[in-house]
């Protein structure tokens, strides 16, 4: 992924993985302070093609959520 996250949302659609959210947190050196960040950011990995793209945005940052897909059809 472009951007470090945990607790997103994850789904495959058309052979594509999407990374929907999260949280990205780091540890800042100078500072000493640990900062989170929510995102409402999206990236899709093409497994083809071995690259992540940055997709539409969530209105919204949100983490810890589900995703469903429905009526993939793959085939």
């Amino acid at each position: 992924m472009q951007q470090a996250r945990h607790t997103f949302g994850a789904a495959v659609v058309e052979g594509k993985i999407y990374a929907i959210g999260g949280v990205m947190s780091g540890y800042q050196r100078y500072s000493g302070v640990h900062k989170s960040e929510m995102l409402n950011t999206t990236e899709m990995y093409d497994p083809v093609a071995n690259n992540w793209t940055y997709k539409a945005p969530m209105p919204t940052p949100s983490s810890g959520f589900a995703v469903t897909v429905f009526e993939d059809n793959t085939g």
